[in-house]
């Protein structure tokens, strides 16, 4: 590690409750049959009921929601749909949906910090950026590039068969809703250099070795 750990955020399902769940149910004695108090059932270890009331629910995995998390290149804002990473973009943005972090959404934010720590090249989180055909097919191929290498928009559009469309190919990776999971940064202008500050902070990152 090059002296950035890996940050830690909410874990999958965890929400505040207003119930411990070492706790037992308690009642009120008040007189039964023949004078004696009455006696609270109680149920048995490990299968009590819990008040149904008292668990903070968990976001639907159904609705769009997006949160920003810190990471060393600054604040990171992630969307998703429930099953899948719908955007990334840097900076604190305010995106379709619910403010709100999911399992999904930190689970692909622990993965960009590993990336940014160098302990990982790829990223296996679910994701799907919304685009035409074209765009779609310029992203897949973005996406094969290896890590800590580069290629340049005219090589990609030639790579996919359109060899004269290299305009258009830097205008789909520019785009892209998610980059960083899907590497539009190894894409490099003719004479070999980043398109901007962030790509070649990461570019940099990408030539160091990986830490385990």
């Amino acid at each position: 590690s090059r002296g950035f750990p890996m940050a830690t955020f909410y874990r999958d399902g965890e929400a505040p409750t207003a119930y411990n769940d070492h706790q037992r149910q308690t009642c009120t004695e008040r007189p039964g049959a023949h004078g004696r108090p009455r006696r609270c059932a109680r149920a048995p270890m490990g299968r009590r009921r819990l008040p149904t009331r008292a668990r903070t629910p968990m976001p639907s995995t159904t609705r769009s929601t997006f949160f920003t998390y810190p990471t060393k290149f600054g604040p990171v804002t992630i969307a998703a749909d429930g099953t899948a990473v719908t955007a990334v973009s840097f900076g604190e943005q305010t995106l379709p949906g619910d403010r709100q972090p999911t399992a999904l959404t930190t689970e692909a934010a622990n993965q960009i910090m590993a990336y940014l720590a160098g302990q990982r090249s790829a990223f296996t989180v679910p994701m799907r950026p919304e685009g035409s055909a074209f765009q779609q097919e310029v992203w897949k191929a973005a996406a094969n590039i290896p890590y800590g290498h580069t290629t340049t928009a005219r090589a990609l559009a030639e790579t996919l068969g359109h060899p004269g469309s290299f305009r258009s190919v830097g205008a789909a990776l520019r785009a892209c809703p998610t980059p960083l999971l899907v590497p539009t940064h190894r894409i490099v202008t003719a004479t070999g250099k980043p398109t901007d500050d962030i790509n070649a902070a990461l570019l940099k990152l990408e030539q160091q070795p990986l830490t385990r």
